[in-house]
């Protein structure tokens, strides 16, 4: 049996408009039943939504009382490729949610100036503009009493790729850094042949991230005894030259292992390449940086999260409780972790 073009793509207003010859108020009022219709026009547009399998979107339904939603998206500037990718997800989200009242502000922050995040982010609670606000979090105290904050002001709030667990907000949308941490262990001290030492490095361990990261590295390495973990070391990286030349001639110079837990991946893989260092590295993300040490095997794996699904999925998810919350189910929504090697690259990027 065919099926025509239509049942394979989504359905709309627009869809019956145009296949009707009518226009997409007169579908509008046969649907919803307002003002009036000819009986032999709403039994024609009654029949095509039969025959075309048409579900009524009910974000649509929210356009019609002529409001607007109102959300803000928070999140950090460095490093860029990786937010890049984010913004480009909000960016996506809101092209598709607009024409149904959507409305969104990207507001960027410094990385690790927890001062000036308090700050923008009381700014933006404050403000009484905005019917929601999705928050990449530090997982600090300070952020979760502003994210309560928020909620308790009735602004529906969501955190992405980095959680805050203690707060009130509604759902997160990224990544298990524990699983991260346990999957980037698993994999260096298969590398290394289950023995040796395995270097971890941060930049600090006040955030929730780090923080997740170390216990399922630690977890994971409970289970090699002969594999020994050196760390968590710390790099500055206001001051990178001199802090990766105290590691490079101290901590690592005996490593069998490198796990990177931060997103300066292709930076690292530069500085072991001027060292000769010999040791397996795995980090996150992907970009083409990262992907030409792959390919000259001085990054062994890289851990990817889909950054863009990230952005558009936290976006779309407030949208859709602000427009329909009696449908909404919290929830968390974990983003993949794939492994990267020299040889599957390509499709990373």
């Amino acid at each position: 049996m065919s099926m025509s073009k239509e049942s394979h793509n989504k359905v709309t207003v627009k869809t019956l408009a145009e296949k009707l010859g009518l226009s997409v108020a007169t579908i509008d009022r046969a649907l919803n039943q307002r003002g009036n219709v000819k009986k032999a026009t709403y039994d024609r547009i009654m029949q095509a939504v039969e025959e075309l399998n048409y579900s009524p979107n009910k974000s649509a339904s929210y356009l019609s009382r002529n409001k607007m939603i109102s959300i803000a998206v928070i999140f950090q500037t460095y490093p860029i490729y990786f937010w890049e990718q984010i913004e480009i997800g909000v960016k996506n989200a809101l092209d598709e949610l607009s024409h149904f009242g959507l409305q969104v502000d990207i507001i960027r922050t410094i990385n690790n100036n927890i001062e000036e995040q308090i700050e923008i982010i009381n700014e933006v609670v404050d403000s009484g503009k905005y019917d929601g606000i999705a928050i990449s979090s530090d997982g600090s105290f300070e952020i979760a009493e502003l994210i309560d904050k928020a909620v308790n002001r009735g602004i529906a709030t969501c955190t992405f790729n980095t959680d805050s667990p203690i707060s009130k907000r509604l759902f997160y949308v990224g990544c298990d850094y524990r699983d991260a941490g346990k999957l980037a262990a698993e994999l260096l001290c298969k590398f290394i042949g289950r023995k040796g030492k395995l270097a971890f490095i941060l930049e600090t361990e006040n955030m929730f991230q780090f923080q997740q990261k170390i216990l399922g590295f630690r977890e994971i390495i409970g289970h090699y005894d002969n594999v020994q973990m050196i760390g968590p070391l710390k790099l500055d990286w206001n001051n990178i030259e001199s802090s990766m030349e105290i590691l490079m001639k101290g901590q690592l110079s005996e490593v069998d292992g490198i796990y990177l837990a931060t997103g300066q991946l292709a930076a690292m893989a530069q500085y072991i390449e001027k060292w000769g260092l010999d040791a397996v590295l795995i980090g996150h993300d992907m970009n083409p940086e990262v992907h030409e040490y792959l390919q000259k095997d001085i990054i062994t794996a890289t851990i990817c999260q889909d950054p863009h699904n990230q952005g558009y999925t936290a976006v779309k998810m407030l949208f859709d409780h602000l427009t329909r919350p009696s449908d909404f189910i919290p929830s968390l929504n974990l983003s993949k972790l794939e492994v990267a090697l020299k040889e599957n690259a390509n499709f990373f990027l």
